[in-house]
């Protein structure tokens, strides 16, 4: 008798309770469908483009009304303005207004002193843009000045291995700019309502460093890559990180906090991929093991074969952290969630995603293997064998009596 035989014999010999596993098998397949990677397994390798201007890079000149005598400044920094009559002083066009704003533009500068742009206690309105700096430091420095009145925007830059932008002003806007080759791209604290938008980091040691700040900063639409870290929020409520890519960076986004106030709280990460890091994708931790980071919100996020050396993408040793929103009832998607309960993050917090998400929410550059199209080819081979395990042994206990 042939095996397809037996099949058929045993499943007449089944009585009611077998047909609750079946039933179990069916629910188990369907349930699982959805695009699935398994972790560790690349088809290809993620091989990123190179900047080959970096090393050709030659700065222009700027005309002579650009260099005023630096024998009295306070700084150490080609460009130092500390007034408003600095920019009236430097022949900067513009007239300070909303609609008119001094503009910084069109320069390509570089400098061994320790900063390049230098910009305290003004309260006109500058727009820095079009521009490549490379700075032994700092490129640019913002000290405290007036709330949303400086805008940078379509930059490059570089520096020595050191900030590429250090802000301690409010309410700036940082776009379109590509921070490359920087201890930190970004480094901002004791100030508030940062925005930073559509840029690219890459190749940094981390791409936004944020600490003991007020809150209320985005981070939107950027992308990481090769950094060390991406996003590095420290002593930073209220911040939103949305609609960014992170791919292969060591970790792409990490909260810390230092002390219950200011902490990492109450922030919203949503809309982000988070694909290839080498360790977790996101990691939520508090200084010396202490739960003050706490009361963050999770979720929309794609996470693919990130840490494959782990058992979750993701570590929670924070407090009421929810990976989830609970009203939509969405989670984030995980490529290494079987499609069967919850999805666990690892860390002492014992948090869930309890709504995982069974596909994709954004396009990843990890490949689905092709001998492998899904949890429902497993799932299905899984129910199969099992079904024909239990006919063939129901057919000999038949047979024996």
């Amino acid at each position: 008798m042939k095996w397809y035989q037996l099949f058929l014999e045993g499943m007449l010999h089944m009585r009611e309770r077998y047909v609750i596993i079946i039933s179990v098998s069916v629910l188990l397949i369907t349930s699982c469908l959805g695009h699935f990677v398994l972790p560790g397994l690349l088809l290809e390798e993620v091989n990123p483009k190179k900047d080959n201007q970096f090393d050709s890079y030659i700065s222009s000149q700027l005309t002579q009304r650009y260099f005023q005598d630096n024998s009295n400044r306070s700084t150490d920094a080609i460009i130092e303005i500390v007034c408003d009559q600095n920019l009236s002083d430097y022949g900067f066009p513009g007239t300070g207004t909303a609609s008119d704003p001094f503009r910084i533009e069109n320069l390509s500068l570089e400098t061994t002193s320790f900063y390049l742009l230098y910009i305290y206690g003004t309260t006109k309105h500058i727009l820095i843009r079009n521009c490549t700096f490379f700075a032994r430091r700092s490129t640019i420095v913002l000290g405290p000045l007036a709330p949303g009145t400086v805008t940078i925007d379509n930059c490059t830059i570089r520096t020595r291995n050191y900030d590429g932008i250090l802000c301690h002003a409010d309410n700036v806007t940082i776009s379109n700019c590509l921070f490359e080759r920087n201890y930190d791209g970004i480094s901002y604290s004791s100030c508030s309502f940062l925005k930073i938008v559509n840029n690219t980091f890459r190749n940094n040691y981390r791409g936004v460093f944020t600490f003991q700040n007020d809150g209320w900063s985005t981070i939107i639409d950027n992308y990481f890559h090769h950094n060390s870290g991406g996003v590095y929020i420290i002593n930073s409520p209220h911040t939103t990180i949305c609609g960014n890519v992170f791919l292969s960076n060591r970790v792409s986004i990490l909260f810390d906090s230092t002390s219950p106030s200011p902490s990492s709280s109450f922030c919203v990460v949503t809309d982000n991929r988070i694909e290839n890091s080498s360790y977790y994708g996101i990691i939520i931790t508090g200084f010396l093991g202490q739960d003050f980071s706490r009361d963050n919100l999770i979720f929309g996020n794609s996470f693919a074969n990130n840490n494959n050396s782990a058992s979750s993408q993701a570590k929670d040793d924070g407090l009421y952290n929810m990976w989830y929103n609970k009203t939509a009832k969405q989670g984030n998607y995980w490529s290494d969630w079987w499609g069967v309960g919850g999805y666990k993050i690892d860390g002492w917090a014992k948090s869930y995603d309890f709504y995982p998400v069974a596909k994709p929410l954004h396009d990843l550059e990890t490949p689905v293997p092709v001998f492998l199209k899904g949890r429902a080819i497993i799932f299905s081979a899984i129910a199969f064998i099992i079904l024909i395990s239990l006919a063939i042994s129901l057919l000999f206990r038949a047979r024996a009596k």
